[in-house]
């Protein structure tokens, strides 16, 4: 797959986040690498034959900062980065 080596020097870190007990395998990322761009321009190339909705990230930052905002949700929390895109569900905590 031509997207995997865009995310291979990515060093992320994986932390299953309490604070979202009541969403399944909530997960914190938070992405070391802050030399990279924001690979997720790509997001839609991951995602355009699912429904989930999209969201956007930086890079170096923590996603799990603000539950109001959006937290990630994964199956498997030890996937590489762009797999977690491909099957993770996207839920933008304010909406729901």
């Amino acid at each position: 797959m031509q997207l995997r080596s865009n995310f291979e020097s990515l060093n992320c870190m994986f932390t299953k986040k309490t604070m979202f007990a009541d969403v399944p395998c909530a997960t914190e990322i938070k992405c070391m690498d802050t030399s990279m761009i924001n690979r997720l321009d790509q997001k839609h190339e991951l995602l355009k034959d699912n429904l989930f909705p999209c969201i956007s990230w930086k890079v170096g930052e923590n996603l799990g900062k603000d539950i109001k905002t959006f937290a990630v949700v994964v199956q498997d929390i030890d996937l590489p980065l762009p797999f977690v895109a491909l099957h993770g569900c996207f839920f933008n905590i304010s909406e729901h």
